[in-house]
Formats: C-alpha cells, structure tokens, sequence
C-alpha cells in the first residue's frame, strides 16, 4: 500500500524518454568527470530528505496544501520529477533512491515510505530506457547486469518488507547518511 500509481505513472512517463539523453551526455564525459559529478551529486542531494521540513520552510512552501482537487498542478511538478530523474539515471546510473525520493520529498506531500514505494515503481520503465540507451552505446556488460539485477530484485523485496515496520525518521536520516556515505567515497575513489 505504500505507492502511489498515479505519480509513479507522471514521473515513468517523462523519465523514460530522458533517459536515453542522460546516457548520451555520459558517453560525451570522461570517467573521471562523471565519477566527480556523481559524488557531488550524491552529497548534494543527502540532506534533502532528513531536512525536507526545514527546506520546505526556508522557500516558504511548508504550507502548501493537497492538490488533489487541481490535476495540473499535482501532475506536473511529477513530470518535472520524472525528466530529472531519468536524465540523471541515464547519466549516473542511479535510480529512484538517490533522485526520486528527495524530488518527491520536496515536490509532493507524499509520506517517505510512499516516496520510496512510488519511486521504486517509477524507475521500472525509465531503468528499462536506460538500460537500452546504454546498451545501444555500448556501456552494458552482461554477464555482469545479470546476477546484479537478481541481488537488486532479492535485495530490494528485502528491503521493503524490513522498511514497513521502522519509522520515518530514522529512514530518512539513514538515507542521508548513505548518501554522504557513497558521495564522500565516489569523490576519493580514484578513477
């Protein structure tokens, strides 16, 4: 019960047809400039979903309403969602976790365990045009995206069962903190 289909359906719908143009701007960048950008990227973005209520505040949105009752403002801030992060899934390879979530954190009034759920279901389609655009440039090992993919589906079946019974706000300071984590090691990883 924790996604919501409809915003799934938004962000999919633009997010697989960046996809392709992010995994274009990833040929056109070295190694080393996609790896800097992407540990950049990551601490960027890690304190978005721990401090949403503060940010929110800060840009004076805190007290925003449901836009249930008006379509086109609920659907498009989630189309905008979807275009980010299909082009940033097409450039760095990552998904919902590090580009989804704080984008709907900051852009709907969705609960965390549902901006986890709905981005996980938004990223089917747009890492499908990913994958595809990758591949037609050459990017995709095989014999590797297979067992990865299997750990990914195990992994994250796991996950959302262990994720429906812990509380937000740990969730979302642990999401921070990973986030740091992996920016701060992509940063020093030597290329």
């Amino acid at each position: 019960g924790a996604v919501d289909v409809k915003a799934a359906a938004a962000v999919a719908a633009t997010g697989a047809l960046t996809a392709a143009a992010g995994a274009r701007a990833a040929a056109a960048l070295s190694a080393a400039t996609l790896s800097r950008a992407l540990g950049t990227f990551m601490l960027a973005v890690a304190p978005i979903v721990p401090c949403r209520n503060q940010i929110l505040d800060a840009i004076g949105a805190a007290d925003r309403t449901k836009t249930g009752d008006d379509p086109v403002r609920e659907v498009v801030p989630l189309l905008g969602v979807g275009a980010a992060a299909g082009f940033l899934a097409g450039l760095f390879g990552v998904g919902g976790g590090a580009v989804v979530v704080p984008l709907l954190a900051l852009a709907t009034d969705l609960d965390h365990k549902t901006a986890l759920g709905t981005s996980l279901c938004a990223m089917v389609p747009t890492g499908v045009a990913g994958v595809l655009a990758h591949r037609r440039l050459g990017h995709v090992k095989l014999a590797a995206a297979a067992p990865l993919g299997l750990g990914t589906c195990v992994g994250a079946f796991a996950g959302g069962r262990l994720a429906s019974g812990l509380d937000e706000e740990p969730m979302r300071l642990g999401f921070g903190a990973l986030m740091v984590a992996l920016g701060a090691k992509t940063l020093l990883k030597k290329p």
